[in-house]
C-alpha cells in the first residue's frame, strides 16, 4: 500500500509539473512579441517644393528669404537653361583660339538670373489661389501669405528692370529680339492652364 501511495504521489507531481510547463508555454505564446529592430519612421506630414533655411537664407538678412524662394534661387536649373545657349553662342563667336567675351558672359549671367526669377514670380502671382489648394505648392511665399501681392509686384519690377538694363547693353537687333520674346515669357505661365505641355510655347 505504501509503495502504491508513493507511485501515485510521483505521478501526480509529474502531472502538476507538466501542467505548469504547459501554462508557461501558453502564456509565452499569448504575450505580445517585442518588435525586432528600430521602430518604423512615421510617414511625412506633407510634401512641399519650397525649401526654407537654405545656406543663402542663413547668410542674407531674414527678410530676404521669401524673395529668394519666390525667385527659386535655391533651384538654379532654370537659370542654367537660359544661360547655357548664351554661353555656347558667345564661345562660338569668339575668334579662333581666343576666349569668349567676358563682358557678354557677365551680362548674360545677370540677365538669365533676373529673367528666370521674373518668370517664377509671374507664375506664383497668377497661380496663388490655385497654389493654396495644392499640398506641394501651398507653402510658396504668395500662397502662404508670407509675401503680399504688392511686395511681389515691386520685386517683379526690380527683376524686369534688371533684365532691361542688361538688354540695352546689347546691340539694337538683340534688343528687338528680346522685346519680341516677352509675350512668350508672359504666356508660359498661362499656357499651363490649357495644356500639359506649356514648354511648347
Amino acid at each position: 500500500a505504501a509503495i502504491a501511495f508513493l507511485r501515485r504521489s510521483r505521478t501526480l507531481s509529474h502531472a502538476c509539473a507538466g501542467g505548469r510547463a504547459l501554462c508557461t508555454r501558453d502564456a509565452a505564446r499569448s504575450a505580445p512579441s517585442e518588435p525586432e529592430g528600430p521602430a518604423p519612421t512615421p510617414p511625412p506630414v506633407g510634401y512641399t517644393d519650397i525649401r526654407s533655411g537654405t545656406w543663402l537664407e542663413r547668410v542674407l538678412p531674414a527678410g530676404a528669404g521669401p524673395y529668394l524662394r519666390l525667385a527659386r534661387v535655391d533651384r538654379p536649373v532654370g537659370t542654367y537653361l537660359l544661360l547655357w545657349p548664351c554661353v555656347w553662342s558667345t564661345a562660338l563667336a569668339a575668334s579662333p583660339g581666343g576666349l569668349p567675351d567676358a563682358r557678354l558672359l557677365a551680362l548674360f549671367a545677370v540677365g538669365s538670373f533676373a529673367m528666370r526669377g521674373a518668370g517664377c514670380t509671374i507664375n506664383d502671382m497668377w497661380d496663388r489661389d490655385i497654389d493654396r489648394q495644392v499640398e506641394r505648392t501651398r507653402s510658396r511665399p504668395l500662397a502662404s501669405g508670407e509675401l503680399s501681392m504688392a511686395q511681389a509686384s515691386a520685386f517683379l519690377c526690380a527683376q524686369l528692370l534688371t533684365g532691361l538694363g542688361v538688354l540695352v547693353q546689347l546691340p539694337s537687333t538683340t534688343v528687338l529680339v528680346g522685346l519680341a520674346a516677352m509675350p512668350l515669357v508672359v504666356a508660359y505661365p498661362l499656357a499651363k492652364r490649357v495644356t500639359i505641355w506649356p514648354q511648347r510655347v
